[in-house]
């Protein structure tokens, strides 16, 4: 992802590379572990309005970018998940109507622009600064962890 730093509002470029070998059941659950990094220690930053370090479940079952569109968490999610649904239309192995995706799948996006919309007063003082975030992907049955992601600035 760059820039980085990011700027809010302005526009990320996004490249990821991904294989899936195989099958995914339906009942995914996405779990979003965010820190500010400071001088002391590193801050957990909360979960709000579905923004942060937050758990997302069964995002199969009405995919995650739907409900960004549906729920337009913070007033925000809608635009950037109608971006990231036309970003994945566009790749031959997965769409916004195959969840979970087809077995062998490859995934591959190569510097897509995702314009990010200013945020809201109340998440003002969660922009600024240096952040990891780690992003677990876990499937109810079987209990098992198929994809751990993490990035830190």
């Amino acid at each position: 992802m760059t820039p980085m730093p990011m700027e809010i509002p302005g526009s990320i470029s996004l490249s990821v590379k991904a294989q899936t070998s195989t099958a995914i059941p339906e009942d995914i659950t996405i779990s979003l572990s965010i820190k500010r990094h400071t001088f002391l220690l590193d801050l957990p930053i909360p979960c709000l309005f579905h923004i942060g370090s937050c758990t997302y479940e069964n995002t199969c079952s009405k995919t995650l970018v739907d409900t960004l569109i549906s729920e337009n968490w913070a007033g925000i999610t809608a635009d950037i998940g109608e971006q990231v649904k036309t970003m994945l239309s566009t790749l031959p192995a997965l769409n916004t109507t195959t969840c979970p995706p087809p077995v062998p799948a490859t995934i591959e996006i190569n510097n897509y622009s995702i314009h990010l919309p200013a945020i809201p007063a109340i998440l003002t003082f969660i922009a600024e600064g240096d952040y990891s975030v780690v992003a677990t992907v876990r499937m109810t049955r079987p209990r098992a962890t198929p994809c751990c992601a993490c990035t830190s600035r």
